[in-house]
């Protein structure tokens, strides 16, 4: 058999699960967008076992001619295709025969586990739930499926902890997404995690069935300690955030404004635990082997290293980041332990593969993304990045290290930071460089206080000086927040830019890397083809108009778009249109983040269109009788009279705005309905929308 030169092999020669990776990922993205038919356990389970033995009765033979060897290749990829299909098919908790919502019509109650602590919000306490049985005039019967409970807080303190078991009655309701335009889709998010449903309830409709136990584990005694140590040295508020998120990933007292500031300057990662802090304390545990120099111990230290680093996932309260960080940590070591030819790209890919089969929705989550993507991009590009600069100076080779780090990782990561985050932080390298080193010093001394928190005046010093440093480094921070430009915290790339974009830098990298002048043409194409989707975006939004009543819960707010700037017509909550999550997306995607100043008007044009803006009560009978065709109500009515309205405007269609009572709202759609009166309500139908 013809065998490549190892000059002209493709890549996948030498990562050869790039190739198991791809039908694995298609597969993913066929069940989430349910673009086939859809199938039950045993025709799954028949088509993979079909596809396996035929793949292994062609391996039989020992010489294949072309034909056989391409229709086994073909159904390898097919069998991952399916074991793909079927592991979503399994993840998927609809399709369980015992999930709770299938007996939402006949049961009154349910009983509940908490599993996570609960959460403080502005009116409520939220609580992620497992579901355990259902009861009805029956027999209880045991139901699985996770969900949210929002219990809504009143005078008395909130006593439910983690691990509670409690009972909640059948209010449950589908999560849904505000419908306002480009906003995050949260609903999506909550499917991807297996939760579909939430209830609202009070305090008095919770029961509770049985407290979790007071004895702790060893991984929550450890948390529990180690943030009590951290409580007891450091008395500056900021810096005792920054640490408990940092190194133990409880952000309850992070401050928010600092939160914002490491997102504007891209050194958001430093908080949640992830890769970064998963190396880091790799490195602090080969630190303590330094006295096995000898390269055959080296696979002693990941032995030691691969518990450890699970532990500290483990007390840092197992966020889904930290759990692929350490997973991915894991995978890579053991091909380090077992490889003799180390292939990083291929334990990348490996390591990509088996996370997937482990939980297949996270393809989607943006932290899996960043993650493989940082480590992709450093593996490719950081040498010849580090090449570009020969230095002699040990300082100056470590600190270029890492900025040749930072630069290499940004090249993959920073076009999916814009087409989610919506910004560039142009100070990033500077920013990451420090942040980086920040980073290292700081998990050393915050892993030494803990340890010596037995040592009263040693751990108080220690923890004094970390204050300062920590104060420091934040200050210094800020001043790169106020260099980064306004409009690079409102960038937008649509999906087909993005993948524009990434086109683009696989032709570059090749041409630079492999000197193919294919791709040097292919990137050009790219270059021009991503330039020409930027101009027809900025025409149209340079020429857009368009009219919004958002749907934010009890308050109303209505804009108008015109061309590259917004202006606020009705805002009577002093909504920040610039900042609020509501409006902000659109703000970005239409490139209208500058706000104008409009002349109050109670009409506004948009194409030959007319809306009539009723923002007071008024006495219908005296109302000049005027035709419109939208009448917006942005203020609570009590008393609703659709049919009088409609004689005295004339309009074509009803808007009210969201700042309405539920029941009176639905009292409202019906009367409606019942007149035949077209009408839109934000609170149920989403964002208004008039182009």
């Amino acid at each position: 058999m013809k065998r490549w030169q190892a000059s002209k092999a493709y890549f996948w020669e030498a990562a050869p699960f790039f190739r198991l990776l791809l039908p694995l990922i298609f597969a993913i993205v066929c069940y989430d967008k349910n673009l086939l038919p859809a199938l039950d356990y045993t025709t799954l389970f028949f088509a993979l076992a079909g596809t396996l033995t035929l793949s292994a009765a062609f391996n039989l033979y020992k010489s294949l001619s072309e034909v056989i060897r391409f229709a086994n290749s073909f159904l390898i990829h097919a069998s991952i295709f399916l074991s793909g299909w079927f592991l979503c098919f399994l993840n998927d908790t609809r399709n369980d025969e015992h999930w709770f919502c299938n007996q939402l019509q006949t049961v009154e109650i349910f009983q509940v586990k908490i599993l996570e602590k609960p959460a403080e919000k502005a009116n409520t306490w939220k609580l992620k739930v497992e579901l355990l049985k259902s009861y009805n005039s029956q027999q209880p019967q045991y139901v699985n499926g996770k969900a949210f409970v929002y219990v809504y807080k009143d005078k008395e303190s909130f006593s439910l902890e983690q691990g509670d078991v409690i009972f909640v009655p059948n209010k449950w309701v589908t999560i849904k997404n505000a419908g306002n335009p480009y906003e995050f889709d949260y609903a999506r998010f909550c499917h991807y995690n297996n939760i579909y449903h939430q209830q609202f309830i009070g305090r008095n409709e919770v029961v509770v069935y049985k407290k979790t136990t007071s004895e702790k584990s060893l991984v929550d005694a450890t948390h529990a300690w180690a943030m009590n140590a951290l409580n007891r040295y450091i008395k500056d508020t900021a810096t005792l955030g920054l640490m408990q998120a940092m190194l133990l990933g409880d952000e309850v007292n992070f401050d928010p404004e600092l939160r914002q500031t490491y997102v504007e300057t891209g050194i958001i990662h430093i908080v949640a635990i992830s890769g970064g802090h998963v190396i880091i304390f790799f490195q602090i545990i080969s630190l303590l082997f330094f006295w096995l120099r000898n390269k055959r111990y080296e696979k002693l230290k990941y032995l030691i290293a691969v518990p450890l680093v699970c532990f500290y996932v483990a007390v840092a309260g197992a966020p889904t980041s930290a759990i692929r960080a350490a997973i991915m940590f894991s995978f890579i070591a053991l091909g380090l332990m077992l490889q003799k030819d180390k292939q990083p790209l291929n334990q990348l890919f490996t390591t990509a593969f088996f996370m997937l089969l482990y939980e297949p929705m996270w393809l989607f989550s943006v932290g899996f993304q960043l993650s493989f993507s940082a480590v992709l991009s450093l593996i490719l590009f950081y040498k010849p990045v580090y090449r570009l600069l020969p230095l002699t100076n040990p300082v100056a080779k470590k600190i270029w290290g890492a900025a040749a780090a930072s630069i290499a990782a940004e090249i993959i990561i920073a076009p999916i930071v814009i087409f989610y985050f919506h910004l560039l932080p142009v100070t990033f390298l500077f920013a990451n460089v420090i942040a980086y080193m920040f980073m290292g010093a700081t998990l050393s001394a915050g892993l030494l206080l803990i340890s010596i928190s037995s040592f009263e005046t040693i751990s108080t010093l220690l923890a004094d000086a970390l204050t300062y440093f920590v104060r420091g480094f934040n200050y210094l921070i800020a001043l790169f927040q106020k260099l980064n430009p306004d409009s690079f915290k409102h960038l937008y790339l649509s999906f087909e830019e993005l993948i524009v974009v990434y086109v683009l830098i696989a032709a570059f990298a090749v041409f630079f890397l492999n000197k193919q002048r294919k791709a040097l043409f292919i990137g050009l194409a790219s270059t021009c083809l991503l330039l020409s989707l930027l101009i027809v975006r900025k025409w149209n939004n340079l020429h857009q108009q368009q009219f919004i009543v958002y749907n934010i819960n009890k308050k109303t707010y209505a804009e108008i778009i015109s061309g590259n700037h917004y202006a606020s017509l009705i805002n009577s909550h002093s909504i920040n249109p610039y900042s609020d999550y509501a409006t902000k997306e659109l703000h970005i995607a239409s490139g209208a983040w500058r706000q104008k100043n409009s002349e109050m008007s109670d009409v506004i044009k948009i194409k030959n269109q007319t809306v009539f803006l009723l923002q007071e009560p008024i006495a219908i009978d005296s109302a000049l009788s005027r035709n419109v065709d939208y009448l917006m109500i942005g203020y609570p009515v009590k008393d609703f009279n659709a049919p009088a309205l409609q004689r005295s405007f004339c309009f074509k269609k009803l808007v009210v705005a969201s700042n309405q009572k539920r029941y009176i709202a639905e009292q409202w759609r019906d009367s409606c309905l019942k007149h035949n009166i077209p009408v839109h309500f934000t609170m149920f139908d989403g964002a208004f929308v008039l182009k």
